[in-house]
């Protein structure tokens, strides 16, 4: 008896450890098939940068390398991080304005660093990319309008219809109003920064701006306007007077969207021609560089809400067509691959421009005595 007693014990022992062994496997099998999928691809276009990413980290880099270098080395970097930095306000859209007080900030340290050495000539050619002429905002403003504001002047190579109107027209207004109170320094204020030329830059740029959102306009209702201009033709058979009539029209609207008013309250600017309290940020400086800073916020807060909203659309682009993308081709796919980077170059490029064209305007507040600390520039 004793004997039987100790083969069933083991053999129920054996039993119970083959059960435990299959429970083991049927559990590991399991979690096995619950994995994620892996989709081709989608590791390796992880591990890439975007155009975005790599131009931020670059200009992070080369700003944190200005840190304890010696002048000539802090200068060559003091180069290199304000292009850096205009890429970023062209590839980031949420960076516009970070980007563009980073490149000032880094435009005006290596102008005082040449400056410092004699080496005023090379700094301009040097800090300005191809698009600009090499002119120092902050030492030689020039009798020339292209001379005196070439970033104004680059407005003609801007494509107009990759920046809202509204923005450009925001824009337009803050450059108007800084002409005319420079031409009221130009009479009253006893600093030299402060000339007809600069006054009339800016108000040339305005005329560039207000130019450029009407093309905005029009591009925008080319396909609606030329239908209807059709269907009147065909309805009418009076070409003449339709194009008489759609002219008229359009020269009445574009009058009607221009916000530039010319001649505003000069009051502030008669009571403190040198000297004035920033309202923004409460400090004391020169008036004319409240006046540089003050259109320079203006203008990048217009850019503020352009970026953010072309940001929101572009993702609704994205959804749209990735839905799309199911029912298409593979040659439909390129095609509509290639007029989006087209689309997103030229944008870019727009957004290049207009962030050089902000820049001046703050290196000429710096020029003038307005603190480049991050305290008196983000909000």
């Amino acid at each position: 008896m004793q004997t039987r007693h100790r083969v069933s014990l083991r053999s129920r022992t054996a039993l119970r450890r083959m059960f435990a062994a299959v429970c083991t496997v049927t559990a590991l099998t399991s979690l096995t098939a619950c994995s994620a999928p892996r989709y081709a691809g989608r590791a390796e276009s992880e591990q890439r940068l975007s155009a975005c990413e790599t131009a931020y980290y670059g200009a992070a880099d080369a700003r944190d390398a200005l840190a304890d270098q010696p002048d000539v080395v802090r200068y060559l970097t003091a180069v290199s991080a304000r292009s850096r930095w205009i890429d970023v306000a062209a590839q980031c859209a949420d960076r516009f304005t970070e980007g563009v007080i980073r490149a000032a900030q880094s435009r005006h340290m290596a102008v005082a660093l040449a400056g410092k050495y004699g080496i005023g000539d090379i700094v301009d050619m040097s800090v300005d990319d191809a698009s600009d002429d090499g002119t120092d905002y902050g030492t030689d403003y020039g009798t020339d309008y292209g001379t005196v504001d070439p970033a104004g002047l680059a407005l003609d190579d801007l494509a107009s219809a990759s920046i809202a109107a509204s923005a450009l027209r925001t824009m337009a207004s803050a450059e108007d109003r800084a002409g005319f109170s420079v031409e009221i320094l130009t009479a009253r204020s006893t600093t030299d920064d402060a000339t007809l030329s600069v006054a009339d830059a800016h108000k040339a740029a305005g005329e560039r701006l207000i130019a450029l959102a009407n093309d905005a306009d029009g591009a925008s209702d080319t396909t609606t306007d030329s239908t209807d201009d059709t269907d009147s033709r065909q309805t009418d058979g009076d070409s003449d007077g339709t194009a008489d009539s759609s002219s008229t029209n359009d020269g009445a609207a574009a009058a009607s969207n221009d916000p530039r008013r010319k001649v505003y309250n000069a009051d502030t600017l008669l009571a403190h021609p040198d000297d004035i309290v920033d309202p923004a940020t409460g400090l004391l400086a020169s008036t004319y560089a409240v006046v540089e800073v003050t259109c320079a916020r203006e203008e990048l807060t217009a850019m503020a809400a352009e970026t953010s909203a072309t940001n929101a659309g572009s993702s609704a682009g994205t959804t749209a067509s990735s839905a799309s993308t199911d029912a298409s081709d593979a040659t439909h796919d390129d095609a509509t691959a290639a007029d989006a980077d087209d689309a997103a170059d030229t944008h870019a490029a727009s957004l290049r421009a207009v962030a050089r064209l902000v820049e001046s305007r703050l290196v000429r507040a710096f020029a003038a005595g307005y603190p480049t600390t991050d305290h008196a520039l983000f909000d």
